[in-house]
Parts: structure tokens; sequence; C-alpha cells
């Protein structure tokens, strides 16, 4: 399971760090340094914003555990579900540490590096906040459309839990300028997910 869990984080990594590298890459040969080359990736410190880091994750997991305790187990975590693994799985190291690598670092870290950090960032450097904000939002709830493949019957969920998480992470990336605060509401409410499924199966 440990290593289905680093195996897929390995392949976000690729589909998310050949963009980012391409663009940083690019951007050196600009004549910036690496820092600022790094910076308008969002990888840079964080300008405030740790107070609705812990708001939107507070929001975020709340959803999730209404959500999970709402739901029959099957709909949540059906064939084909990235949270399948976790259904029945035991209560060892190894599986936590899976849950962890699937909520922060395939999903939190290489999802929000490629759309918080490449797309909104490209967007924020040219448009207006708002306009930034709803365009990068589109690919992030584009790809989170496919689950209705997976639970046809939640296809509301499916579609308006994303949006409003990819805007609320959009609107932290580009008012602190960085993708860590969206890293760790968007990992860490993931995380909790593959938790819950565990416990709750």
């Amino acid at each position: 399971m440990l290593a289905d869990a680093v195996g897929a984080f390995v392949t976000n990594l690729v589909i998310a760090g050949v963009p980012s590298a391409i663009y940083l890459a690019v951007t050196k040969r600009r004549g910036r340094s690496w820092s600022e080359a790094l910076s308008r990736l969002g990888l840079g410190a964080p300008k405030g914003g740790a107070a609705w880091t812990v708001l939107l994750f507070a929001l975020a997991t709340a959803w999730i555990v209404f959500v999970i305790s709402s739901r029959p187990l099957e709909e949540v975590a059906n064939e084909g579900s990235p949270l399948r693994p976790f259904v029945g799985a035991p209560l060892a190291a190894a599986t936590f540490a899976a849950a962890f690598v699937y909520g922060m670092l395939q999903t939190g870290f290489c999802e929000e590096l490629l759309f918080r950090g490449l797309v909104a960032g490209a967007f924020g450097r040219r448009l207006p906040l708002w306009k930034a904000n709803v365009l990068q939002a589109i690919p992030f709830i584009l790809m989170h459309a496919l689950f209705i493949f997976f639970a046809p019957s939640r296809w509301v969920e499916i579609l308006v839990a994303p949006a409003l998480l990819a805007l609320a992470l959009g609107w932290l990336r580009l008012t602190t300028g960085s993708i860590w605060g969206a890293v760790i509401v968007h990992g860490g409410s993931n995380t909790v997910l593959a938790l819950l499924v565990l416990f709750r199966s």
C-alpha cells in the first residue's frame, strides 16, 4: 500500500514537476535569481495568511467529516477511487504513512505546485485578483470532474466542493504569494479524508 502511494506521488510529481522545472529554467534564463524564480512559482515564504490557512483547513475538514459521516462508505471510496486502498487496510504505521503520502505529497504538494504555483501564479501576474482566481480554478475543477465516473450520484458534491476549494486556495495563494498555505489546507484535509475512510472501515 505504501509502495503504491509512493508510486502515485512520483507520477504526480513528474506531472507537476516537469512544467514547473521548465518554467524555472526559462525564468532563470531571463536573468532572474533563483529566489525570485522560486517565489514566482509560489515556493517562497508566505506573506501573512496563517490565520486564513487554519480557518480554511478547519472548514475543509468539517466538510469532509460531514460527507464521510452522511454517506455510505461504498459511495465515498468505491472501486477506482484513490481512497479505495484505505478501505479495510490494517491500522499500521505503513498505512498511516500511505495516508500522509496520498494527502500531503501526492495531492497536497503536487496539485498545488501545478494549479496554484504555476497556473495561479501566471494569471496572478497578469490579471486582477478575482479574474486570476476564477481562471486558475477552472482546470482544477475539470480534473476533479473526472470523479463523476466513479460516483455519478454525487455529481453536485464532486463539482461544487472542488470549485469552492479551488477558489479558496487560489485566493490564499494569490494574497500570500505562496503555495504553502494551500498545500497545508489541501494536503491536510485529504490526509484526514484518507484516515476517516480507514477508521470507518
